[in-house]
């Protein structure tokens, strides 16, 4: 990603924003689907709905930050410092965060032990990210041999959106729908899922893009975010909720998650971020993997002990209102934990 690098410092300022944002979005989506289950012919259902669809795009731009950084050339990673370094890491942090969660929310609620220990494998309903992640680091040493050539590169991103969006597209259509067998039976794993925005990502942040090509990408972002919440709303009020179009792997939340990477990078640059602002940026973004693990923990605590719900008031109000304080009371927190001596920054 050029020009957006801190002199002296080797910060990419762009990733630092994107971190943030979509820490910040993950918990806005979380807020929002408090109260999704009432009817979609309600006023607040429908707030709900385009916060909702709005911030769709968090977890593909964490996943591509990811990969931008692990695929780019310059770091070099064995197969060896991969699992002692980075996948150990992330068992660690499931492990200790799983057990929090499970202890406080079932163990102490009186679930048996079975069940809590089926909940400690299974993890708190956010932390599937970490399972997943584990997965993708399995595959960098792979990954990073796709992106070694240009060519190798736009044929796995060509291959994973065929396969991964235009064709699952196609097979909501009746007529289409009776080859569904078939392609399934082609089991194209790797190109599917999460593997492709991590390729994406280093590809988004190494190529360079014209004014004209960056306008086009904006313009499908903006089309992106309007089916995601226009289509969605839409669809439920026909024929009740319906969540399809809020898939990571919908070809909507692609083009808002390519809108939104490209949009950072050319915007949140060395030369047009303020000084004050990568500061704020840069600090903030190295507790959002802590943000993101205990947002949900201050939420419901929010709710239980204090009554700040999302149906508290307004929910145009409501929804940024918590968010922005769930936000702010995570960094608090994982601000404290990280100065435990030893331990803070691996559990945080």
């Amino acid at each position: 990603m050029e020009n957006t690098k801190e002199e002296g410092s080797g910060r990419i300022i762009a990733f630092d924003c994107l971190r943030v944002l979509a820490a910040f979005a993950v918990v806005v989506l979380h807020v929002a689907a408090q109260n999704f289950s009432i009817s979609v012919r309600t006023f607040e259902w429908n707030v709900y709905n385009f916060f909702d669809g709005a911030v769709r795009w968090c977890v593909p731009v964490f996943v591509m930050i990811s990969g931008a950084l692990f695929l780019n050339p310059t770091k070099k990673v064995s197969i060896k410092k991969l699992y002692r370094k980075y996948v150990l890491h992330i068992v660690v942090l499931f492990a200790v965060w799983s057990l929090f969660y499970t202890v406080r929310y079932s163990l102490l609620r009186g679930v048996g032990i079975k069940d809590c220990v089926r909940i400690f494998f299974t993890g708190h309903y956010h932390m599937w990210y970490l399972q997943m992640t584990i997965g993708v680091y399995i595959l960098i040493p792979v990954l990073k041999k796709i992106t070694e050539t240009a060519m190798l590169t736009r044929y796995f991103l060509l291959v994973g959106l065929v396969m991964t969006y235009v064709i699952p597209t196609l097979l909501q259509f009746p007529n289409i729908g009776i080859l569904r067998q078939g392609v399934s039976n082609m089991k194209f794993y790797m190109t599917l899922g999460y593997p492709f925005y991590f390729v994406l990502g280093y590809y988004l942040a190494s190529e360079t893009f014209g004014v004209r090509a960056r306008r086009l990408i904006y313009l499908l972002g903006l089309l992106g975010f309007a089916v995601t919440i226009g289509l969605s709303g839409w669809l439920s009020w026909e024929a009740g909720t319906n969540r399809a179009l809020y898939s990571d792997f919908s070809l909507n939340v692609l083009l808002e998650s390519v809108g939104v990477f490209v949009f950072i990078k050319y915007h949140f640059t060395e030369k047009k971020t303020g000084r004050r602002m990568k500061g704020i940026f840069s600090r903030m973004s190295g507790y959002t993997l802590g943000i993101y693990l205990i947002h949900p923990f201050v939420l419901t605590e929010l709710g239980n002990r204090a009554g700040f719900k999302v149906t508290s008031f307004n929910p145009v109000l409501s929804v940024p209102a918590l968010s922005m304080v769930t936000f702010l009371i995570s960094f608090l927190l994982i601000y404290i934990i990280r100065r435990i001596p030893k331990v803070g920054k691996i559990i945080a």
